[in-house]
C-alpha cells in the first residue's frame, strides 16, 4: 500500500502540472507519450504485438493523434479513414495468418485509448483550460482512491465479481463521494486563491459523474485484463501494474468533460466560475 501511495504521489506531482501549465506543444507531446505507452501496453495483452508492422503503424496513430486534434474535424477524418484503409490493406496481405477479429481488436483500442486521452488536448481550448483539465485527473483519481479505502473499509456487496472481484458497491458509492468531495474542494481552493466565483451545485452533479465516468474506465480496463488472462498491463509504476492501469479511469473521464462543456451550454465555464 505504501509503495502504491508513493508512485501514485510522484505521478501527481509530475504530470499534473505538466499538463495544467505547460504549453500547446508540450501538453500535446506529453498526452501523445501516454496515450503511446497506453497503447503500447493494451496491445501487449492482447498478444498481437507479433505482428511488428500493425504495432508500428498502431503507434504512430497513437502519437500523431493528439497533434491532429488541432486540425479541422476534415483532418481528424482523413486520418481515421487513413488508418482504417492500412488496416484493411494488412488484413489482405496476411490473410489468413491475421483474421478479421484480430483487426478490429487492434483497430478499437487504437482508437479508442488516444482519442479518448485527445480530450485533455480539446479541453485546454475552453476558456479556463487548465481548470477543467486539473478536473479530469481530480475526478478519475479521488474517485479511485476513495473506492479503495471504501471498499476495504465498508465493502460487503461485490459490484461486478465476474469482472473484478475486489470491487464492491459500497466501494463504487465511496467513489462517487471521493469525485464529489474533491470537486468541492477544487472549487474552493480556486475560489479563495483563483478570484473566480463558483458554481458548487454544479460542481457536486460534475464530481458524481466524473466518478460514474471513473469507474466506467477502469471496469472497462478489467474486461480487457480478464479477456485476455492478466492482472495488470504492465509494471511501469510500482504498485500500480502499467501506465494504463493507473490512467484507465482518466482514459474516460477526458471525453465526459469535453462532452458536458460541449453540449451543455450552461456548463460552460459553470463548472468553475
Amino acid at each position: 500500500m505504501g509503495k502504491r501511495i508513493l508512485s501514485g504521489a510522484l505521478i501527481v506531482a509530475f504530470t499534473l502540472p505538466m499538463l495544467v501549465f505547460s504549453s500547446t506543444g508540450i501538453l500535446n507531446t506529453l498526452v501523445a507519450l501516454i496515450s503511446a505507452v497506453c497503447l503500447y501496453e493494451a496491445l501487449i495483452v492482447t498478444k498481437y504485438v507479433e505482428a511488428k508492422h500493425i504495432m508500428v503503424f498502431s503507434l504512430l496513430l497513437a502519437v500523431t493523434v493528439p497533434f491532429v486534434t488541432d486540425l479541422s474535424r476534415r483532418g481528424i477524418v482523413i486520418w481515421m479513414a487513413l488508418y482504417a484503409f492500412v488496416m484493411f490493406i494488412l488484413i489482405i496481405v496476411n490473410f489468413p495468418k491475421f483474421k478479421f477479429q484480430h483487426i478490429c481488436v487492434v483497430f478499437m483500442l487504437s482508437l479508442v485509448i488516444p482519442y479518448f486521452f485527445s480530450n485533455i488536448v480539446f479541453l485546454r481550448r475552453f476558456d479556463g483550460g487548465g481548470y477543467y483539465i486539473c478536473l479530469v485527473f481530480i475526478g478519475a483519481w479521488f474517485s479511485d482512491t476513495a473506492a479503495l479505502l471504501f471498499g476495504m473499509l465498508f465493502g460487503r456487496h461485490k459490484l461486478c465479481p465476474n469482472i473484478s472481484p475486489k470491487k464492491t458497491v459500497e466501494g463504487s458509492i465511496g467513489g462517487v463521494v471521493g469525485a464529489t468531495l474533491g470537486y468541492l474542494l477544487f472549487g474552493l481552493v480556486v475560489e479563495r486563491f483563483c478570484g473566480v466565483t463558483v458554481n458548487y451545485l454544479i460542481l457536486v452533479i460534475a464530481g458524481a459523474l466524473a466518478s460514474g465516468a471513473a469507474q466506467l474506465g477502469d471496469l472497462s480496463a478489467s474486461v480487457i485484463k480478464r479477456t485476455f488472462g492478466v492482472k495488470d498491463f504492465g509494471k511501469l509504476i510500482p504498485g500500480h501494474g502499467g501506465m494504463l492501469d493507473r490512467f484507465d479511469s482518466v482514459l474516460f473521464v477526458a471525453p465526459y468533460l469535453v462532452a458536458m462543456v460541449s453540449f451543455f451550454p450552461f456548463l460552460k465555464g459553470g463548472i468553475v466560475w
